[in-house]
């Protein structure tokens, strides 16, 4: 029995948009719908005694209503129709079809029941992978309707049910890819056998699917996706490829927004993609895409080298050596380095030599903090499994870190000002001595906080390097780290050769350029994480969901960028402060400035941010997704026991 319309000569032009007259095109497309009839009027009564006859001796009918302009190219209103299930007498259907067009139905769609095995919602972004959310035959009739939690949220790759064979798994995912974005427009079953229709280029798609227990799988609904899964997907991609990068096919990435939550500035993408050429194995291989920083594995979870030793150092061993030996040596490798940079003079006529042997010495320096950390630090970390007996009074998230507050960077970038430059922290309440012992579970914690010093020790060298360029060069220090290294160089070898004088046109022209460029990266959405070449959605109910720490809090929600931005204007402790991440360094202004709770776009329980709210006894939500995107001023409730931000009011101007 073909699929049909109840009414006859009706409005083309309302048909091509629709609800259900899509349903007609994919069955001329050769899709699999269930038999049924589209009722346009309440006249229609022949159709649905004729559909009585055909089908309900034999399946049980669904009944569907929707207004005019449900789920067309502009709105999307699943689910504000209602859904009556499982109907299987005639004047029950009868009944609930007069009900349904007294309710203010505009269309009413009565179609054939699938029994289920699975009912999946599919959706896909243009350009991007299918996510899909699956409800098994246990959930009910209508659960979607009922808010019913998916047993399963995910890629369809990424979903193996041993009840389903392998045949019916493969008809489903070949339908997918039917479907599939480059499909979906011109070409698409859903257009194809239409004309004069627009390409919505900007649209993706929704797709309600039920599969038998034969294992043949069934579109009950189609509805064009009018809110996009993955924002700013398109444009992401299209930056990647005009910045002449590439995102690769195969694999997983992972944004590294815990550490880096913009875009690099391009003195530090230069050092990562130096850094990924020099340990390709060995430093999570981070990649550069339009600006941001994407890893293969966090650097916490990679697997120390297999030179390693079997006599690794343990915990308390490897931070004794770090506080009496690699701390201070990193220190006055840093210190010597800046005493030959400040010898550099642009008159001089070896001046370009000497900058080239700083840069050199730099660069084996960050190289050797990088093989300490991942040869001898992570191993040690990584060998000590007891459970803190005790902790020491005070945050270790604090302990000494003042001492380092001189290169400690308010963000891992080259270009970021130490937090030493930003505000004058006040001393630790305690150090430790050069020989006290902790619990090596105390250790392992400190050795994971005190890896930060080690890193910030690595970078300081390469950013004198770029400061001793600026000062040369008389370039503003924002101005500087817009440049390669290699640019460096020969900036400071055009400017020797041409004496003094202002700027070359095309140096001027390059630093606005980059200016330009960075903006629009900043501007970006990036996925947090990239499968095979394309975005991962993130399951709604993910979004404002963290890690909770403290007590629940109540307050205004304060936006703001990172800690430079958070030191120029501290917010009142009364508010909650919303920031992209807090890496261990924030420890210090969090207590410096004597905030009580925070919220963070990235972290997870294993990270810096959690750590230090806990220590600080403050209120907390890590990696709570969204966050940095509520409007300043908005009341919320940051729930600690459920690990939800709640959003209550909107406040009003000037109050």
């Amino acid at each position: 029995m073909a699929f049909r319309l109840g009414t006859q000569g009706i409005d083309r032009a309302r048909l091509r948009v629709s609800k259900f007259a899509r349903q007609h095109r994919l069955l001329r497309a050769g899709v699999c719908v269930p038999d049924g009839t589209v009722l346009e009027s309440p006249q229609d009564t022949a159709a649905l005694s004729q559909l009585c006859a055909d089908l309900l001796t034999s399946a049980p009918l669904i009944v569907r209503s929707a207004t005019a302009d449900e789920d067309s190219e502009t709105t999307s209103r699943a689910g504000l129709g209602r859904s009556i299930s499982d109907m299987r007498e005639p004047a029950a259907l009868h009944r609930e079809v007069t009900a349904l067009w007294h309710e203010g139905a505009d269309q009413i769609l009565v179609q054939q029941q699938i029994q289920r095995q699975w009912l999946i919602v599919a959706a896909a972004d243009p350009g991007a992978a299918w996510h899909i959310e699956v409800h098994g035959p246990r959930a009910g009739p209508t659960p979607l309707a009922d808010s019913r939690t998916p047993i399963f949220a995910g890629p369809p790759h990424r979903w193996r049910p041993e009840s389903m064979a392998h045949s019916a798994m493969a008809r489903f995912e070949q339908l997918l890819v039917e479907m599939a974005d480059s499909g979906l427009r011109d070409s698409s079953p859903l257009q194809k056998h239409t004309t004069n229709e627009r390409d919505h280029d900007d649209l993706g798609v929704d797709l309600e699917l039920v599969i038998d227990p034969n294992g043949l799988t069934w579109i009950v609904q189609i509805r064009p996706l009018v809110a996009a899964l993955s924002p700013g997907w398109i444009q992401f991609s299209k930056a990647v490829e005009l910045s002449g990068g590439s995102i690769p096919p195969r694999g997983t990435l992972m944004l590294d927004g815990e550490h880096n939550p913009a875009p690099l500035s391009p003195a530090h993408q230069w050092l990562m993609r130096w850094l990924a050429s020099q340990r390709p194995t060995e430093t999570g291989q981070p990649l550069v895409l339009a600006g941001w920083l994407y890893l293969n594995t966090l650097p916490r979870d990679l697997d120390p080298p297999r030179k390693t030793s079997k006599s690794a150092f343990s915990a308390s061993e490897m931070l004794h050596k770090l506080r009496v030996h690699d701390l201070p040596q990193a220190r006055e490798d840093h210190i010597a380095l800046g005493i030959q940079l400040e010898a550099v003079q642009i008159a001089s006529t070896d001046a370009l030599v000497h900058l080239r042997t700083g840069l050199e010495r730099a660069q084996e320096l960050f190289l050797a903090m990088i093989d300490l950390y991942v040869g001898q630090l992570i191993p040690a970390r990584q060998s000590t499994t007891e459970r803190c007996a005790a902790r020491p009074h005070n945050p270790l998230s604090l302990l000494d870190r003042s001492t380092f507050a001189d290169v400690l960077p308010a963000v891992w970038d080259l270009a970021s000002p130490a937090l030493g430059e930003l505000f004058t922290p006040s001393a630790s309440a305690t150090t430790l001595g050069p020989n006290e012992t902790l619990d090596p579970a105390v250790a392992a914690t400190l050795l994971g906080e005190w890896d930060d010093h080690l890193f910030a020790l690595g970078l300081a060298p390469l950013r004198s390097v770029w400061l001793c360029v600026a000062r040369l060069l008389a370039l503003d220090h924002d101005d500087v780290f817009l440049l390669s290294a290699n640019e460096l160089l020969e900036w400071v070898e055009n400017a020797a050769a041409r004496g003094p004088g202002p700027r070359s046109q095309a140096e001027l022209v390059t630093l606005e350029s980059r200016r330009r460029t960075q903006s629009r990266f900043d501007a970006l959405q990036p996925p947090h994480r990239i499968l095979d070449g394309l975005p991962e959605i993130t399951p709604r109910e993910d979004l404002l969901h963290g890690v909770p720490t403290g007590p629940s809090f109540t307050g205004r929600l304060a936006q703001r960028r990172d800690l430079t931005h958070l030191l120029a204007d501290p917010p009142d402790p009364t508010e909650i402060l919303c920031i992209p991440t807090l890496t261990a360094q924030a420890a210090m202004v969090l207590d410096h400035l004597d905030l009580r709770a925070v919220c963070t776009e990235y972290g997870g329980a294993l990270s810096h941010g959690t750590l230090m709210a806990r220590e600080l006894k403050i209120s907390a939500l890590i990696g709570c997704r969204s966050c940095t995107r509520v409007k300043p001023g908005t009341y919320a409730h940051l729930d600690t026991h459920v690990g939800r931000l709640k959003l209550l009011i909107a406040a009003k101007s000037g109050t």
